[in-house]
């Protein structure tokens, strides 16, 4: 190293003769911590430690090399084109134009100090190259498409100018990048991603307008991958890939997907995660979603959850009123950071800074069709405009069903304004090819013109059997009620109606009384009518292989103490989107398993 070395510490020459040139390998990998979680973000995605900024074009090297560079940025936009050609592994040499001096202190932290500088070199390349811009397939995209990274870099040392200090002018680093999906399925995504977004007609929409129908889209055509899970090796459930071409992921999958549509869009839109809790403050689970921002402020959409309701509740919400969402950050290659100091955010909804359009019989026109009747129970199609202009459902107006008239084929349905709209209309329908002819409980009175002489004969505590099951009387005028009061024990499967006939008479089935079906061995699955409104204690207790139940409607109030104790610990749950939430509560209390599935 010169000759002022040699003559102040011979011995020490030939300690450091050994680093001279020396080539310096390390791997370094940095892991987020996540674990595998019922809402579904990946454990084991890996990546560098960045942070956002404006940066120029790609520099080359000092041999015009498009794989040789002087500058983090150039060596940053080089690796993001990599990354987004799904590019498994990429060399570059990185070229330091103007080297200082690292000083040391003992001969075994040479090794450390050359880790740490390249180390600190590959933190700023890897921020260009996952920097936030409004490319849709870049910045948050980019980073939720990575499983996992891995760095090594090769090192030649030189001596510094200084005693105990060391030079470096060169760094080959070799990435092995790992992803969730391949280049082909890219290049299938972003063909389907642009025809929908061609097909949703989003040219000359409001910001608002854009938002809805990308959030109305995903919401109705991906469904949550529950089949997979639990599958550590099926990793695609993560991508916006399964979510648009598959229709069914988890979380980060809806979140993806919303962020790729929102920026091809137009829209500003970020990657939020957190932890999901249940009414209770309890079963905190790492949890994906979005900020989508409208005019001057970014508001939370939460497409997953949304996903099984009617009413998309968790839409367009404020930082005070994104209920069951907590420890919130962005993934940035800094590491989680709050959402308020890279973004703007709402404090409350959207809609509570907006005036609400008053839906009224005068100005909505409703339009029923397609109306069908399976087991007493109707499904009607509804279509909803104001001034000309189809509304959502779920987003702009919720349906709520009326009494059903199983004698005279006809029923209501309420159309209740939500979002940008109040007020509630109510619309008329008829089941085709039901008589007419029994027209005793054609409204919904206790008038006593609307008591047969058959009633007459049926009074209140009056049992009897329909099928395998029993009833009991608990309203015999007007609009009549019965409570199922026992069932046959060897039932493997259970329909309980909305509805049940006894001497000409339709009564509603409105209970499930104390310990019905407890202790069933055989009892897999229960279908709930819509007109339930109580399940008794102990009422499904014991039956170890009840592993689906099904509520066809929204009136459940009461849950009675052990009602599901020691079902099946990995039960599923099918509720009404609308509902959701209380039944879950109301479910809970009733001692279902903690490991339950809600659909």
């Amino acid at each position: 190293m010169g000759d002022r070395r040699a003559d102040n510490d011979i011995y020490r020459m030939y300690i450091y003769s050994r680093f001279i040139l020396l080539v310096v390998i390390m791997l370094l990998t940095i892991a987020t911590g996540m674990s595998v979680r019922a809402e579904g973000l990946d454990a084991g995605r890996v990546y560098g430690v960045s942070t956002s900024g404006v940066h120029s074009l790609m520099q080359e090297g000092p041999e015009g090399s498009g794989s040789e560079f002087n500058s983090e940025e150039g060596a940053g936009l080089y690796i993001r084109e990599q990354m987004k050609q799904r590019k498994e592994k990429v060399e570059f040499e990185y070229y330091i134009s103007n080297p200082e001096d690292i000083l040391f202190s003992y001969n075994e932290e040479i090794d450390s100090k050359a880790k740490a500088y390249s180390n600190a070199i590959w933190s700023d390349i890897f921020r260009v190259a996952l920097e936030h811009t409004g490319d849709p397939a870049e910045g948050d995209y980019l980073m939720s498409s990575l499983e996992s990274t891995q760095m090594t870099a090769s090192i030649p040392l030189t001596w510094g100018t200084v005693d105990n200090s060391i030079r470096i002018s060169k760094i080959t680093f070799i990435v092995s990048f790992s992803y969730y999906t391949t280049a082909d399925q890219e290049k299938e995504f972003e063909q389907k991603a642009a025809s929908v977004i061609n097909g949703l007609n989003l040219s000359g929409d409001t910001e608002y307008e854009k938002v809805v129908k990308i959030y109305d889209y995903i919401t109705n055509h991906v469904t949550y991958d529950y089949a997979n899970l639990n599958n550590a090796n099926y990793l695609l459930k993560q991508s916006a890939y399964a979510a648009l071409i598959n229709g069914t992921s988890v979380c980060q999958g809806y979140a993806t997907l919303f962020n790729y549509m929102a920026k091809s869009s137009g829209l500003e839109s970020r990657i939020i995660m957190g932890k999901s809790y249940d009414d209770n403050g309890q079963d905190g689970e790492l949890h994906a979603w979005n900020a989508v921002k409208i005019g001057n402020s970014y508001y939370y959409v939460d497409a997953t959850w949304d996903s099984v309701r009617s009413e998309d509740i968790y839409f367009l919400k404020g930082t005070t009123d994104f209920t069951n969402h907590k420890d919130i950050y962005i993934d940035t290659p800094d590491g989680e950071v709050e959402p308020g100091k890279i973004i703007s955010l709402g404090a409350d909804s959207y809609y509570n800074s907006v005036t609400k359009t008053v839906l009224t019989e005068s100005n909505a026109s409703v339009t029923v069709g397609d109306v069908t009747l399976v087991e007493d129970v109707p499904s009607v199609k509804v279509e909803v405009s104001y001034g000309g202009k189809a509304l959502i459902a779920g987003i702009d107006y919720k349906v709520d069903y009326g009494i059903y008239y199983t004698n005279i084929g006809k029923g209501t349905v309420d159309i209740s304004g939500i979002g940008l709209y109040q007020g509630t209309v109510t619309v008329e329908y008829e089941v085709p090819g039901v008589s007419a002819k029994d027209t005793k409980n054609a409204k919904s009175t206790d008038d006593s013109k609307n008591n047969s002489q058959s009633s007459k004969s049926i009074k209140v505590g009056t049992q009897f059997k329909v099928g395998s099951l029993t009833y009991k009387v608990t309203k015999a005028g007007g609009i009549k009620t019965v409570t199922l009061v026992a069932a046959g024990k060897n039932l493997s499967k259970v329909n309980i109606p909305a509805t049940v006939r006894k001497s000409g008479d339709i009564f509603l089935v409105k209970a499930i009384g104390n310990g019905v079906f407890k202790n069933n061995s055989k009892l897999t699955s229960v279908v709930i009518g819509k007109n339930v409104e109580s399940i008794g204690a102990n009422c499904f207790s014991g039956c170890k292989k009840l592993k689906k139940v099904t509520f066809r409607g929204s009136s459940l109030k009461k849950v009675g103490s052990g009602a599901l104790k020691k079902t099946h610990a990995s039960i599923v749950v099918t509720i009404p989107k609308s509902v959701k939430a209380g039944y879950v509560k109301l479910l809970k209390r009733g001692g279902i398993s903690k490991k339950a599935r809600y659909k």
